[in-house]
């Protein structure tokens, strides 16, 4: 969906960008960052909740989500493993699309040649993610929205739209805190 201000659009990923992701998420995350293997393995299984966020054409930003299978996600809930344990085989395909109840945000990074360039982006990627979440399961039957905060602005975002921290740093293997929201979901679980 567009942003009219800045020209902002939210569109899939195509497997190229794949490596723009990756180049970016190097760039902010430094050895923390997923191996551009793992992103392709991760696309090649489910495409869907990889988009790119452009202002007037240009990309400046991106979000992954992930379908995790549930015994999957528990082991990362738990913080018994990271996120680049995660492989293809442990994300639900498109065509498991009714079996989704939970998601995990991978990434999200959105950046701008000026503040309120960013913050049309972050509007615009706001506003296209509840289409974003029914590409990757049905609406009536997600539940939460798992994310860790690798950077400070991460942990102010994540705040700021609504997750709340389920656990600390110290208690989990990859060092960053868990987080967990319902806010897009019709269906919550505790």
């Amino acid at each position: 969906m567009p942003d009219d201000a800045f020209a902002i659009t939210v569109t899939l990923a195509t497997y190229a960008e794949i490596d723009w992701v990756a180049d970016l998420e190097r760039q902010l995350f430094g050895e923390t960052a997923v191996p551009l293997a793992v992103l392709r393995d991760w696309y090649g299984t489910n495409p869907n909740g990889f988009h790119i966020v452009r202002a007037a054409g240009e990309r400046i930003g991106h979000v992954d989500l992930l379908p995790v299978k549930a015994e999957s996600l528990q082991p990362f809930v738990d913080g018994v493993v990271d996120e680049r344990s995660l492989r293809g085989s442990d994300l639900h395909p498109p065509a498991e699309r009714g079996l989704v109840r939970d998601l995990y945000l991978e990434s999200v990074i959105v950046l701008g040649a000026s503040k309120a360039i960013h913050d049309a982006g972050v509007a615009g990627l706001l506003q296209a993610l509840p289409a974003i979440l029914g590409l990757l399961g049905e609406p009536d039957r997600l539940r939460w929205i798992y994310a860790v905060a690798a950077s400070p602005a991460g942990h102010r975002f994540l705040q700021r739209v609504g997750f709340e921290q389920l656990a600390g740093a110290n208690a989990r293997v990859d060092g960053m805190p868990l987080y967990r929201t319902g806010r897009w979901s019709s269906r919550r679980a505790n």
